[in-house]
């Protein structure tokens, strides 16, 4: 028998509820006044319940964790881990006799390995090898054949960035000879694995070639040295026209206007300049075309401040506008 934490009162020792108050066991008892024995029996119960919780929660925490954790490791390493949690779940798992235990294990180990190592073969750094010509090899023609055999046989390969077919692992590619000193990259690549290598093939010229080379590269020179020419001469011809044109504006009456009214644009500057009147005009581009207007009036009819102003002399003589002082209508 035991007592209840609640009641104090006898109950079987396997009970998990009390039957005189009626209470779980396993929940935390509360904090009594029934006597300071009693608190701090329930003071202890609440401090162990609080306990397994936070137990419970380091547990989801820790299993959390282990996911975000074995993932990957599964993901990269499975050709480690899978074999040792088979092995292990072999030794814990099952009732077989040692020598079972021992083969099963065996098995699984030589299966995987045999997976890892299929799996390192295929996915092996490719590997190149030129059987002609020689590194530093000196040739008079102006084209050579690059030969040579790659490993895998399938793996794709290129000379200098140019992609280059292959038979059962066998290449050649004829190249051209453009300098005294050619240089060739040739690279192969597997999955995610790749390799180079590269090679020199010196070019031996003749002496009718050297002139023709020399020849050509004058004639490059030359060729260069006019195109710089012609390039300054049209820019000079294109800033002596744009500057031509700037002073025929510059002494035109618009662009006398336009350099005393500078917040106005060309366009309007050579409509003032043509005597065109339009909507939209400023009433600043009207007065300082024919000067103070010999009526100005002023009104205002609940829509704001309304303007007119008169020139007597001219026609259209009359022209209306708002507080920004922009032509609305003119008659």
């Amino acid at each position: 028998m035991k007592k209840c934490p609640y009641c104090e009162r006898e109950i079987k020792d396997k009970a998990l509820k009390c039957k005189h108050c009626k209470k779980h066991i396993s929940q935390p008892a509360p904090k009594s006044d029934r006597g300071n024995g009693t608190g701090n029996r329930n003071e202890s119960n609440s401090f162990a319940f609080e306990i397994v919780k936070a137990v419970k929660r380091g547990k989801k925490i820790f299993i959390t964790l282990a996911i975000l954790i074995g993932v990957p490791l599964v993901i990269f390493f499975w050709y480690v881990l899978i074999p040792t949690i088979i092995a292990v779940l072999i030794w814990w798992k099952t009732d077989w006799e040692l020598k079972k235990k021992l083969i099963g294990t065996g098995v699984c180990v030589l299966l995987f390995g045999s997976l890892f190592g299929l799996n390192s073969y295929l996915n092996r750094n490719p590997s190149i090898e030129i059987t002609k010509p020689n590194n530093g090899f000196t040739v008079q023609a102006s084209k050579t054949t690059i030969s040579g055999t790659v490993d895998p046989d399938d793996a794709p390969l290129t000379i200098n960035g140019r992609n280059i077919p292959t038979t059962e692992g066998i290449f050649e590619h004829e190249v051209n000879l453009f300098d005294e000193e050619n240089s060739f990259i040739i690279k192969a690549s597997n999955g995610e694995n790749s390799t180079s290598t590269s090679i020199i093939i010196n070019r031996e010229f003749t002496e009718e070639e050297i002139a023709e080379r020399q020849r050509k590269k004058e004639e490059k020179e030359a060729e260069r040295k006019a195109g710089i020419e012609a390039r300054k001469k049209f820019v000079a011809e294109k800033e002596a026209k744009e500057a031509a044109v700037q002073r025929e504006w510059e002494t035109s009456k618009a662009g006398q206007w336009c350099a005393d009214n500078p917040e106005w644009s060309r366009s309007e500057c050579k409509k003032l300049a043509d005597g065109r009147i339009w909507i939209g005009m400023t009433y600043d581009m009207l007065k300082y075309r024919w000067g103070l207007p010999d009526v100005a009036n002023q009104s205002n009819y609940g829509y704001g401040t309304e303007w007119q102003w008169c020139w007597n002399d001219y026609e259209p003589s009359c022209f209306y506008g708002d507080s920004d002082l922009v032509i609305d209508s003119y008659n």
